[in-house]
């Protein structure tokens, strides 16, 4: 739960110290910033907890995809704890990949043509993109609780695409 990179990031008091065999040192102190999480609950439509869908945190600034500080995985209950994060500013976004049947009157139920619905990935503060999303902030030693999302469906599609090799 400390933030082991924070010094060496931003140069808190650097200082190396190097001993030789049978040599011993006293006075030296170690200093970790502790960590702060963020934690909350996806929903459907229905207000059901979404379970196994993934929440990331992200740095605010740049492309949130490359800058994830952590992630965690929802329970069966739609709740998820992301641990460990340095203090800081983040963007929050849930994805959950799995589909959902889509009844459909016409179908025998197994069909494989049956129509499915698939959750919609979003950030937190209800936007699509992270040039939109609501800034958290995380204190060390902080749990950030109540972000919260609410899940939208919409239709999903297959798309299958067989490459041939050249005759």
């Amino acid at each position: 739960g400390f933030d082991e990179n924070r010094a060496v990031l931003l140069g808190d008091n650097q200082r190396q110290v190097t001993l030789t065999d049978d040599q011993k040192q006293t006075g030296i102190e170690l200093r970790l910033p502790p960590t702060g999480a963020i934690s909350g609950r996806l929903t459907d439509e229905a207000g059901d907890g979404a379970p196994n869908c993934m929440v990331g945190a992200a740095v605010a600034s740049g492309d949130p995809f490359r800058q994830q500080r952590g992630s965690a995985s929802t329970d069966d209950h739609g709740e998820y704890r992301i641990s460990n994060l340095p203090a800081g500013r983040y963007i929050v976004y849930q994805h959950c990949y799995q589909t959902l049947a889509a009844p459909h009157g016409f179908m025998e139920r197994g069909d494989p043509r049956m129509p499915v619905w698939a959750w919609v990935p979003g950030f937190y503060g209800g936007a699509e993109s992270g040039g939109g999303a609501s800034v958290i902030t995380v204190r060390g030693g902080v749990e950030v609780h109540g972000i919260d999302f609410r899940v939208k469906t919409a239709n999903a599609f297959t798309v299958s695409i067989i490459l041939e090799p050249d005759s």
